[in-house]
């Protein structure tokens, strides 16, 4: 099942103007673009990494400002129309067996338009099959420029020589959780360094990071 969240990223971009006053000013001056894209990621950590991974292409200086998961029930994209992307809220109608009232359960969705209309018809047409009456309520654009769902591409598969059983793997995931492991084994080293320097005993650390490790002991 997806795990979507949205991203926002800022970057510079040069001003296109023949009547800024010189020259000189046209490569100077720049306007600040922000853009939010929704990408498929098991942690913030790994939705960090895709973001990079996706947009660096297109876009190389650019810094991410924000991350938010985003509770979607599903996502609708249609090959043949629209490029803006509708969030739609629709209400499930059910029966409480306890209390015999009807109970109203919100359900949001996004689906690409070209028009709220558009929208609205295409997720009343993808609903049709559900068992449940619903009615949609709310149909709003969003900021969002493209979707990043993660696709067999995306996946490496590894078969296990003794078990023989086969496990997908996404790349950027496995490597959010290497820099995590990471961070927190260079922390530990840390402390430890601090706690062996108070105590007069000299360490010597070689490898990656010597450096920083060397600056806690001496201090």
């Amino acid at each position: 099942m997806p795990n979507w969240f949205l991203g926002k990223i800022r970057y510079q971009q040069p001003i296109d103007d023949s009547n800024v006053g010189s020259r000189k000013d046209e490569f100077i001056k720049q306007k600040t673009i922000t853009e939010a894209y929704l990408v498929d990621a098991v942690s913030y950590t790994d939705a960090e990494a895709r973001l990079y991974q996706e947009i660096a292409a297109n876009t190389p200086d650019f810094e991410i400002t924000n991350i938010t998961r985003m509770k979607l029930a599903d996502v609708f994209y249609h090959d043949d129309g629209g490029e803006t992307w509708f969030k739609v809220k629709a209400v499930f109608i059910t029966d409480d067996e306890k209390t015999g009232k009807q109970k109203k359960t919100p359900s949001v969705m996004l689906v690409n338009a070209e028009t709220p209309k558009q929208a609205y018809e295409r997720v009343e047409l993808s609903l049709k099959t559900a068992l449940d009456p619903f009615e949609i309520t709310d149909v709003n654009t969003t900021k969002i420029l493209e979707i990043f769902p993660y696709t067999e591409e995306s996946e490496s598969t590894i078969v296990d020589e003794q078990t023989g059983e086969v496990t997908n793997h996404r790349p950027s995931a496995q490597w959010a959780q290497l820099k995590d492991g990471l961070r927190k084994a260079r922390s530990i080293a840390n402390t430890m360094v601090k706690g062996l320097a108070k105590e007069g005993i000299s360490v010597s650390v070689k490898g990656p990071g010597e450096s920083e490790y060397q600056q806690l002991k001496d201090g």
